[in-house]
């Protein structure tokens, strides 16, 4: 009868702990590779939806949570330059000036862009290949409220092109077997038992 006790008390206690180790991390991702890439200006919006990856929040009818997100945005100079035509002197007969339409190229100038998500915006710097923005609060709620994430790319002035977006989302998978009341209660019973038949063979 001993034996059938220990048994029983080790069993709720392994069940218990196997039930509560189940919840696990898990990372969503979704990535836009624009094609063709977006010429900016004007300003382009667009949405990240990491729902297509599994996610379901408590709005949606699940429970996954998050924990954090990046956001990698990626633009480049377009580097052309601008032309136009201008009525100029191109050269002189005897004294007499000679015009013409002429093409006249200026150059492209310097780009500065502004990435927008969850209520801040974010200078992006052209020397390199992409940017990764480290999430926000109000973006986090946002993504965990339906999965989504709105994304705006503005120009301050020149003109360039939006490559590729990335969003990264780190949390927990609801849906796995979480610790429930029943189990809880089935490992208090299997700790109760063991300390109370410890007890009885110490006396």
């Amino acid at each position: 009868m001993k034996r059938l006790l220990l048994a029983f008390c080790t069993a709720a206690l392994f069940f218990g702990l196997v039930g509560s180790a189940m919840a696990v991390p898990v990372t969503w991702t979704d990535t836009k590779d624009f094609d063709p890439d977006i010429l900016i200006p004007p300003t382009y919006s667009y949405w990240h939806d990491i729902s297509d990856d599994g996610f379901s929040s408590w709005w949606t009818g699940g429970n996954d949570t998050i924990d954090s997100f990046s956001l990698e945005v990626g633009l480049y100079d377009d580097n052309t330059n601008d032309t136009t035509s201008v009525y100029k002197v191109v050269g002189y007969w005897w004294i007499f000036p000679i015009w013409d339409w002429v093409t006249v190229t200026t150059p492209d100038g310097t780009e500065s862009a502004k990435i927008s998500f969850g209520l801040e915006s974010h200078a992006y710097t052209f020397t390199n290949g992409s940017e990764t923005y480290t999430g926000n609060v109000w973006g986090t709620l946002d993504i965990w409220h339906d999965g989504t994430l709105n994304v705006l790319v503005s120009s301050d002035f020149g003109d360039f092109y939006l490559d590729s977006s990335t969003l990264t989302v780190n949390g927990d998978n609801g849906t796995a077997p979480v610790p429930e009341p029943a189990t809880l209660l089935l490992l208090g019973s299997g700790l109760l038992g063991l300390a109370g038949f410890r007890k009885k063979i110490g006396k």
